[in-house]
């Protein structure tokens, strides 16, 4: 393996992207945000009838927010399987200024835990702050930074390499990042008593409700 520089770059501001998780009334109950049929499809062919929503969560990037590091999320690499996927819904133009998604689509959705963290000793986890060791890895593969619409959706694996970026305009950049995991699978960041209660969830739509069923009783994680 090649000598690991000590530092790989990269600039950092004040502060880490924002995280929000809205109560799901309007305009964030819609059928079409909470269960877009284009994105629905995709997601019962790769994770089966029974997946539930884990959480709906804000992506919120300021001018001044620091470029994260590289990193992968939601306990990566322990399957062959997909344990579950975000879909991104951008709330207005994100493009190349304002501090779009970086992605690795080099398969890195498919590296081993086993591999990355104990066979070679990178932590892939890490957001805001620096990790040089896993800024080199990246430096590696070729990356793409994403420019989405309105009315666009971004499906990826959360094990997918990514980072958010800076923001050099003076307008936030903000898009909802929707979770789903496949029946009997979850993960311990995001709660949906933070999106939902009772009475929001019998507001929604018939067709939406079983996606969020697991609302008040869910799975160990696994």
């Amino acid at each position: 393996m090649p000598d690991r520089p000590a530092d790989a770059g990269g600039v950092l501001g004040a502060q880490p992207p924002l995280a929000h998780l809205p109560r799901l009334r309007a305009p964030f109950d819609s059928p079409w945000v909470l269960a877009n049929p284009f994105a629905m499809q995709l997601l019962r062919g790769m994770l089966g009838p029974n997946y539930q929503c884990k959480f709906v969560s804000s992506d919120t990037c300021l001018n001044g927010a620091e470029i994260q590091s590289p990193h992968r999320e939601m306990d990566p690499g322990l399957s062959w399987e997909p344990r579950g996927y975000v879909v991104n819904v951008p709330l207005h133009r994100c493009d190349l200024d304002n501090g779009p998604l970086e992605v690795w689509p080099c398969g890195s959705h498919l590296w081993r835990d086993d591999v990355i963290r104990g066979q070679l000793g990178f932590d892939d986890t890490v957001q805001d702050g620096r990790n040089p060791d896993f800024e080199w890895l990246a430096s590696l593969f070729p990356s793409r930074r994403v420019a989405l619409d309105p009315g666009d959706v971004l499906i990826r694996d959360p094990a997918l390499m990514h980072r958010g970026t800076v923001n050099h305009t003076d307008r936030p950049r903000t898009m909802l990042a929707i979770c789903y995991f496949r029946d009997g699978l979850t993960h311990n960041y995001g709660h949906l008593d933070l999106n939902l209660d009772r009475e929001l969830y019998e507001g929604l739509a018939p067709h939406v409700r079983h996606l969020f069923s697991a609302a008040l009783e869910e799975p160990a994680t696994v």
